[in-house]
This record gives structure tokens, C-alpha cells and sequence, in this order.
């Protein structure tokens, strides 16, 4: 995990920690929530102004979290009703990453391994310990903990929905999007039940409390958002949630919640099992430029181009080269590959690509049925390819002859491709979406050791080609 990604998610922890120790003692939790949020969501909107647009489809992953967070608070409420601070929060928080990891695992391939399967048992336990140090005997203490596994299950929801929106839009336009219609959901939903005047009254009495803790609120989502931005969901769900400990200790230290034997083992088991499971989540294949087979001289394989239901196979070779001016620095190696489609004698396809200090770029690709230009070369494959990675490319783009503009790329999933690759009939691949400017999405599929084994264009009507590399061989 990037170092910059585990400091924002430590400073969430932290943050989050405090402003749920300020929720826990408020007298009317759900009202104060609200009207906190409300002043946190208030104070961020000109970021909406400052940072990139949301697109239509990041405005309905807004909505659909804001929802789950409605729900999420309500929850959180009547979970603090049921149960101690110490129970409740390390419940809520530490069951979220076997669930994320789940939803990660059925939505965007990011796979537990067993050591990753083994941190989900070992937090199971510490859960099942932490609800039998619960006030009250039999049927009291398994509702509390019923309502802090309902936070769980809604944490790990909105997890999912704000994780994929990271990889897609501006992390912090999106979170005060979310947050502002967090607020107005909850304002709607709690104010009619409440006495008139009681929002006026709280406001007049704890007013710089509210604000603090709303941009308390706005500022842990935030960081959290950006963190997914940066490495894989099950990364990030599992590490932020190093807060269960920090809210053990303060139940015990400034709630006067008891902390026996039996509820610090249980804590230490459930951080123990975070990071290992964060420690067992596969990260995608290390792929850099020098491994990539596409600039090895003299290399031969076959591709297959498929676009209006057509076919056509080709033959490719990597072949010589030039020197040219690349971002200022001169003399970098150009490498050209030449494809001879099937029934053909000679090179008809030719592709261009820039062996640059970031890592490989592509400046030409002629697919036969179709023909890409990047001008400058497009860079790909930054030099570390975790889930969620992001970076733009400006320049001037073309697809037959029809202007795309702009890109902003994303390293989407990690897949396998039913692909040959040697002796190998599957490959694990890592894909890299491009969206460019005027809607055209290219997806492009890399493997560690193999290169580049597949590319997809998604037209804005919908026309779809694609280009397979259907063998590799030395």
C-alpha cells in the first residue's frame, strides 16, 4: 500500500475515533448527527466549485451512498442505545473488512488469500469475544450485538459504492457530494420527529461542538475516499479500521466503560486479524517496464482483431526502431512492431512504442481494422500498478480519424483472461481504463512477464472492437 494512502487512512482512524467519542455522548444522537454533518457538508461545498465535475454516473453513486449512509446512521444510533461504546464501535468497524472483502472480491476480483482467509477467522473470533463482555445476559447482549453487525453490514456497502466512485471521479468532490446529501437525507428523516425548536436549541448550546465534529466527519470521509483512490479496497477497509483499538481504549479512559480481560484480548484479536488480513490480500502482478515482452527485440506472437462481428488474425513481430524527442528529452527509443494479417505476405499493421523513462508509451497502433494515434505517446503502465492508481494524459488522441482528446486512466481490476501464453491457457492480468473526453472508454489488459494481451474500445454509441493477444512465444 502506498505510504501516502496508509497516512490518510491512520488520520481518518483517528479523526473518526473522535467525532463518534462526541456522537456517543450527545443526548439525542441522531439530531446531533445531523445538524454536525450538516456543518461539515456546509463548510465544504465550494470544493465542489474548485475540484473537477461530477459526471451523471458519479452523482448516482453519490445518491446511492448517501442512502446507505442515512441508514448507516440510524443504525449507529440505536446501536449506541444498546451497547457500550467499547462493544458497539469495534463491532461495527472491525466486521466492515470481511465484508468489503467479500463485496471487493464478487464486484472487482481483489481475492483474500488463506492468509487473508485466516485474518477473516481470526477477526470472527474476536467479535464472538467482544459480544459475550456485553452488559446484560442472553437475549440483551446479542441485540446489541445484532445492531452493531447491521452498522457493519452498512459500512461495507457504502465501502463498496464510494471505493468504485474513487476510481472514476474526483475523491474530494464526490465525498462532499455524498456528505451534502447524507445531511439533507438525514434532516428530512429526523427533524419532523423532534420538538420544535429543538434543532435551534442544540445549535445554540453545543454550537462549536457541532461544527468541529461535522468537519471532523467531512475530513475522515474525505481521507478515506482519497485513500481508495489509491490502493485496493480491501487494503484500505481493513487498515482504517486500526480505529477499534483507539475506541476500546477511549470508552475505557474517557467513558468510564469497563475494560476487562476478556474485552482487551478481544480487541487485540480483531486488530490482529485486520492486518492479516490486509497483509493476505493479493496485490496485482509487479509489471514494469523492462518486463514487458512487447519491447523485446525480435519477439513473435499472434493477435486476433475483432470488430463488427469480423475477425482477422495477424502475425506479429518486434522490429527495429528509431530515436526521437519525447516530453523534452531526446534520443528515446521508439520500438516498432510489424503484423501481418493472415492471407497476407507482407507487414500491413505497425504499432509505435516509446521505451520512455516513466515506462512504456504508445504512439501508434494500426490494428488492421482499426487504427489508434497518441500524439505525445500515451503513457500506460505507471510504475506501480496497484487497484485504484490514477493519472492523466493531455494531448491529442485520434481513432480513424476521429478526435478523442484527452484521457484519464485508472487501473481498473485485476483479472484472469482465458489467453495463451505459453504453456499457459489463463492469465493473470492487470486492466487499465482510459476515459477519454468525449466519451470513448479504451481498456487496456497488461500481464507481468507478457506484455500487452488485449485492448478494448468502447465507442460512445456503443460500437465495440477488440484486439486479443491469443499467443505468446519466444
Amino acid at each position: 500500500m502506498p505510504l501516502v494512502a496508509l497516512a490518510f487512512v491512520f488520520a481518518a482512524a483517528l479523526v473518526h475515533t473522535a467525532w463518534n467519542l462526541a456522537l456517543r455522548n450527545a443526548a439525542d444522537r441522531m439530531l446531533f448527527a445531523a445538524l454536525a454533518l450538516s456543518s461539515g457538508a456546509l463548510l465544504g461545498l465550494p470544493v465542489l466549485w474548485l475540484r473537477p465535475a461530477l459526471d451523471a454516473p458519479a452523482w448516482g453513486l453519490a445518491v446511492l451512498s448517501a442512502a446507505l449512509e442515512v441508514a448507516y446512521f440510524a443504525a449507529l444510533a440505536r446501536s449506541y442505545r444498546l451497547a457500550d461504546f467499547s462493544l458497539a464501535y469495534p463491532v461495527a468497524r472491525g466486521a466492515a473488512p470481511p465484508l468489503l472483502a467479500l463485496w471487493a472480491w464478487i464486484a472487482l476480483g481483489e481475492r483474500p488469500s488463506a492468509l487473508g482467509a485466516l485474518g477473516l477467522g481470526v477477526i470472527v473470533a474476536g467479535l464472538v469475544l467482544l459480544g459475550l463482555t456485553s452488559r446484560g445476559a442472553g437475549r440483551a447482549g446479542f441485540a446489541a450485538l445484532g445492531a452493531a453487525l447491521l452498522v457493519a453490514l452498512l459500512i461495507s456497502a457504502y465501502s463498496l459504492v464510494d471505493g468504485v466512485a474513487a476510481r472514476r471521479a474526483d475523491p474530494w468532490a464526490y465525498t462532499v457530494a455524498v456528505l451534502a446529501l447524507t445531511s439533507l437525507g438525514l434532516l428530512l428523516v429526523v427533524l419532523p420527529s423532534r420538538a420544535r425548536g429543538a434543532a435551534t436549541q442544540l445549535l445554540r448550546v453545543q454550537g462549536l461542538r457541532l461544527v468541529l465534529t461535522g468537519v471532523g466527519m467531512v475530513g475522515a470521509y474525505a481521507l478515506v475516499v482519497a485513500a481508495f483512490a489509491l490502493a485496493p479496497l480491501a487494503y484500505i477497509g481493513a487498515a482504517r479500521e486500526c480505529s477499534v483499538v483507539l475506541a476500546a481504549l477511549a470508552g475505557w479512559l474517557w467513558l468510564g466503560e469497563g475494560f476487562g480481560v476478556r474485552r482487551v484480548v478481544a480487541a487485540l484479536l480483531v486488530a490482529a486479524g485486520i492486518v492479516l488480513l490486509a497483509a493476505g490480500c493479493r496485490t496485482p502482478p509487479a509489471l514494469r517496464a523492462e518486463e514487458l515482452a512487447l519491447l523485446t527485440e525480435g519477439r513473435r506472437w499472434s493477435e486476433a482483431v475483432e470488430r463488427g462481428g469480423a475477425t482477422v488474425e495477424i502475425d506479429c513481430v518486434r522490429s527495429g526502431g528509431d530515436r526521437r524527442t519525447l516530453d523534452g528529452v531526446e534520443g528515446v527509443e521508439f520500438a516498432f512492431v510489424y503484423g501481418t494479417p493472415a492471407g497476407f505476405e507482407h507487414p500491413t499493421c505497425k504499432s509505435i512504442w516509446a521505451r520512455a523513462p516513466d515506462g512504456p508509451r504508445l504512439a501508434f497502433l494500426d490494428a488492421w481494422l482499426w487504427k489508434l494515434a497518441f500524439d505525445p505517446p500515451l503513457a500506460l503502465v505507471p510504475r506501480e500498478l496497484a487497484v485504484g492508481a490514477r493519472w492523466s494524459w493531455t494531448g491529442r488522441a485520434e481513432l480513424d480519424g476521429r478526435t478523442l482528446g484527452s484521457a484519464q486512466l485508472t487501473v481498473a481490476a485485476e483479472e484472469e483472461l482465458p489467453a495463451r501464453v505459453g504453456t499457459r491457457r489463463a492469465v493473470r492480468t492487470v486492466r487499465i481504463d482510459a476515459q477519454h473526453t468525449d466519451g470513448t472508454r479504451i481498456s487496456w489488459w497488461f500481464a507481468a512477464g507478457a506484455g500487452l494481451v488485449r485492448v478494448e474500445v468502447l465507442e460512445p454509441g456503443g460500437a465495440r472492437a477488440s484486439l486479443v493477444t491469443d499467443a505468446l512465444r519466444p
